[in-house]
């Protein structure tokens, strides 16, 4: 392996050439580019740029300055930089795709390298992959074709008409050979595709009629494919061949894919990255091709908008072990100008602190406009100061709520205030874990199946999720009886993998409850107290005696929710009722809790997440707090005596442990792309942390400089901040 010193020697002297040349192609070697590296772990806290090709300062006309943007960079702490070898146009010479109007003897991705790399910034190149450009540099024989008779398609789409490829046209080979020359002249730390996206900018029914189309899935399957100008005219005979033509696009595809990475590695050991656009992609066959996602090694998401989706994705995907890229300030139509302040800084806070690369859009304004910077200094100059506190770390798995958007049939609910669905649900008791400072992560539900990633944690939130595959309750039965706690709710596992409403709960015999057949009497006093979507002068109390809740809800009664009328088998204890009108007769069971095997589990038959969604009554997360507290066999790793806008998340490497603490107080409505002009501070915060065993407290140390006390006291340590401003990272040592 050549010195790494002499490595940077010789990519200063290539960038330096390649100005003087007039920043033609930058040719380097293989053998003097990037150190092999073994594994990407930079890709987990990277601080990235982008300079995209669908905008300033590449389009409508070229306005790039590589060396005032890299200049800017190290001001703002940026240390990654995705620079566009596409966009309407290439901006690199001598492939087989056209290059923008006015790039002359320009090499963009040659003069982004020459000014980064000597600053200790890399450089990711962007690829389009696929999806549409100008329609004016479309190929017409790499176009995809919408009918048998040839139509090519155009709209417009980011300042341009634009038209789309099809993979099984020349576009594949030209496509292969610029990826070839990507890594054969550039010194890159990694290639960005925009995206491994099935039928990209194709139009329904997702069928290309293009000569490789149709002749190729003519020799694999010995079909025709069928066209109606009315698709919705298509028989149920045509629609199987549809199906299984994108079952063989879908093929191709990944086959591009696997010869893609194939040239990249056999050249550098680079990561591979791409657009999955949202976290509900992760396992959605309809967006890409699972193997796709598990032979990458990073993703972008385009989710920029509110702190919640923020926190929940970003978990979700790092949970699932990937690496990711979320946006923070993404696709507004103001490229030139910077008016995105607090806002963008906690979520840039955020995104780091939850184990994510935040990703800004629009940077070029930065250049020109340097009072814009300070917001993205302040929260990437507090995570670069810390890096050795954030490269290697990892989230401490605790509670795992299942992320879900799928209703089965029927079983969604829409009132005239009050809604009801697995989305609301799942997303609310997110939030609700979230606001009471429990240490949460989103799950995939597709991970259920997966014993060995599902034993990490120590408590599983199923908030409504009414379909579980028979492997899925079997993992889950497996997770309880090991010692895991188990809290579920409303219709979660009366489902089957059809859709259809079992008869008994699948995880019936962890929870020891059933569902009831309601009489004519019991469906009037339901009527009755459901007005708006949501009950009516109903509510859940807690059971004199019990332990499981804490106050204000024992003795006091809690707002109700939609629920599930159960009754409880031998083996469940009834800890609350549904109660209605002031009656002090129980209606029905409301939480029940048991044993099962080394493990304990709850089950509440409210759609709790979905009405904390909606209303954010704090009653809510307090009664799912107090549960997760009890099925946990350790109790809460942390508690924190602060305002609900408050977010946690600790991180671990070794012995030492990181409590990120981000403010977002104030009702910021949670809104997409809010902007955000005062954050007050939180004061008088109070943690406590309950030590590992045989662990004591070698040092206690801060992110932010700022007043701080700390002492330890039975096992559990005591921290207090009189205020936090944006944010705070409380460094535990551990001996």
């Amino acid at each position: 392996m050549p010195d790494p010193s002499l490595a940077s020697v010789r990519r200063i002297c290539i960038g330096v050439l390649a100005v003087l040349a007039g920043l033609r192609a930058l040719v380097v070697s293989p053998a003097v580019s990037a150190a092999a590296e073994d594994d990407f772990e930079w890709l987990r806290h990277a601080r990235v740029f982008i300079v995209d090709g669908y905008t300033y300062p590449l389009f409508p006309r070229i306005e790039f300055d590589a060396e005032k943007l890299a200049a800017t960079m190290v001001d703002m702490h940026a240390n990654t930089l995705r620079m566009a070898t596409s966009g309407n146009y290439w901006f690199i010479p001598e492939t087989q795709f056209e290059t923008a109007p006015d790039l002359g003897e320009r090499d963009l991705l040659a003069e982004a390298i020459a000014a980064c790399k000597p600053r200790g910034i890399r450089v990711v190149a962007y690829v389009r992959c696929g999806g549409a450009v100008a329609a004016e540099i479309v190929k017409p024989e790499w176009a995809y074709r919408a009918t048998p008779d040839g139509q090519i398609p155009v709209r417009w789409d980011l300042g341009a008409r634009r038209a789309a490829f099809c993979w099984n046209t020349g576009y594949r080979a030209a496509f292969l050979d610029l990826i070839e020359k990507l890594v054969t002249r550039y010194d890159i730390d990694g290639v960005y595709f925009d995206a491994w996206k099935l039928f990209y900018r194709f139009r329904p029914p997702y069928v290309c009629y293009c000569d490789g189309c149709r002749r190729g899935f003519r020799h694999a399957i010995g079909l025709e494919l069928p066209y109606r100008k009315d698709a919705n005219q298509y028989s149920a005979a045509e629609r199987k061949i549809i199906a299984r033509y994108h079952d063989w696009y879908r093929e191709q595809m990944v086959a591009i894919f696997r010869e893609t990475k194939r040239i990249i590695r056999s050249h550098k050991t680079i990561p591979l990255i791409f657009n999955l656009n949202h976290a509900r992609f992760i396992r959605n066959l309809r967006f890409t091709d699972p193997r796709i996602v598990d032979e990458s090694d990073a993703f972008l998401y385009e989710m920029s908008r509110t702190m919640l989706e923020r926190v929940e994705g970003t978990s979700l995907a790092v949970s699932h072990g990937l690496a990711v890229w979320p946006y923070s300030d993404a696709y507004h139509g103001y490229p030139r100008i910077g008016f995105y302040r607090f806002g963008r800084r906690q979520h840039l806070f955020a995104t780091m602190a939850f184990g994510g690369s935040p990703t800004l859009y629009h940077t070029y304004f930065f250049v020109d406009h340097a009072a814009a910077r300070e917001p993205v200094r302040e929260a990437f100059g507090v995570f670069a100061r810390n890096e050795q506190y954030v490269a290697g770390f990892r989230s401490i798995p605790f509670c795992a709520v299942v992320w879900d958007d799928r209703d089965p049939p029927g079983h969604a609910r829409r009132g005239h205030l009050w809604n009801y669905n697995a989305r609301l649900n799942t997303s609310g008791a997110f939030a609700a874990c979230l606001d009471r400072h429990i240490q949460v992560t989103s799950f995939l539900k597709e991970d259920l199946s997966d014993l060995k990633r599902l034993s990490r944690y120590k408590a599983l939130y199923l908030p409504d999720i009414g379909v579980l595959t028979e492997r899925q309750v079997q993992t889950i039965r497996q997770f309880v009886a090991q010692g895991g706690g188990l809290v579920m709710t409303y219709a979660t596992s009366l489902y089957d993998e059809t859709g259809q409403r079992r008869k008994d709960f699948a995880l019936g015999d962890l929870v020891p409850v059933r569902p009831v057949e309601l009489d004519q009497a019991a469906k009037e006093k339901i009527a009755a107290t459901t007005v708006f979507g949501s009950p009516w002068d109903a509510y859940f109390r807690a059971r004199p005696g019990q332990s499981v809740l804490n106050r204000p809800l024992t003795g006091d009664l809690l707002p109700a929710t939609l629920y599930e009328p159960v009754a409880v088998r031998p083996g469940g204890q009834v800890i609350a009722d549904v109660v209605l009108h002031g009656d002090p007769k129980p209606f029905f069971p409301a939480l029940v809790v048991a044993r099962y095997g080394k493990g304990k589990v709850a089950y509440l038959a409210g759609a709790v997440g979905a009405m904390y969604r909606q209303t954010h009554l704090r009653q809510f997360a307090d009664f799912l707090r107090d549960v997760i507290r009890w099925v946990s066999p350790d109790g809460l790793p942390y508690e924190i005596e602060a305002p609900s806008g408050l977010m946690a998340n600790m991180t671990a490497c070794d012995n030492v442990r990181v409590l990120h603490l981000i403010n977002w107080t104030g009702c910021k409505l949670e809104a997409p792309m809010q902007n955000a002009y005062y954050l007050p501070p939180v004061r008088n915060v109070r943690i406590q942390y309950r030590l590992p065993p045989g662990r004591s407290v070698a040092a206690v140390r801060l992110f932010v400089p700022a007043e701080c006390e700390h002492h330890v006291q039975g096992g559990i340590l005591h921290v207090t901040l009189p205020q936090i401003d944006a944010y705070q990272g409380i460094v535990i040592e551990l001996e």
